[in-house]
């Protein structure tokens, strides 16, 4: 497949319309739309260190934005800047699926909601926003035993909790920071809610 068939399947699969109005998500770099594309990297950001061993990958695959804020130069004095040098150089392409991977069906939160065995789920999300979240009732818990639970299903070296003292029955899901819907989650009655 080229870079631009493998851009529609994931656009049509993560509908750009997903995206929340502030994220910058989709093909980032591609100096050619029809390279035939042989070999994918996959990665959370395309990081100096990714790009630096990416030669030989036709696309790079990121979950963060390559480019997320306006570029105002290209030089190689800035490291933000020297890496889409060496994207281009090394005719590599980058497409980045954030909040529409986040949010979109089979996506970041839906994976989440699954390994916690949430039921009755639901989508929600910042007010205005596409619902990238997920909320739904899971069997009562502690906040120190839903701590464990997280630390365990996602194979983290720690997690930062706080103890309302209260039973945990509905848990909110946001994959990235989750600041923004915090007051939506506790609206929608969430006992819990965890966050990236």
């Amino acid at each position: 497949m080229t870079i631009k068939e493998i851009y529609g399947e994931l656009n049509t699969i993560f509908p750009k319309d997903n995206s929340c109005s502030w994220d910058n998500d989709g093909l980032m770099v591609c100096s050619d739309s029809n390279k035939e594309v042989k070999k994918v990297l996959l990665a959370l950001d395309a990081t100096k260190t990714v790009i630096d061993s990416s030669k030989g990958y036709d696309l790079i695959l990121t979950h963060h934005p390559l480019i997320f804020r306006k570029i105002g130069d290209v030089t190689d004095s800035k490291v933000s800047t020297s890496k889409l040098i060496t994207l281009i150089k090394n005719d590599t392409a980058v497409m980045s699926f954030h909040t529409r991977f986040d949010g979109g069906d089979g996506g970041m939160n839906d994976i989440l909601a699954k390994k916690f065995a949430l039921k009755n789920i639901e989508k929600f999300g910042d007010f205005g926003e596409p619902a990238l979240c997920r909320m739904g009732d899971i069997e009562p818990t502690t906040a120190k035993e839903l701590a464990i639970k997280a630390k365990t299903i996602l194979n983290s070296p720690y997690v930062l909790y706080t103890d309302a003292q209260k039973p945990i029955k509905k848990v909110a899901i946001c994959s990235g920071d989750g600041g923004s819907v915090i007051n939506n989650a506790l609206s929608k009655g969430a006992d819990a809610l965890i966050t990236g």
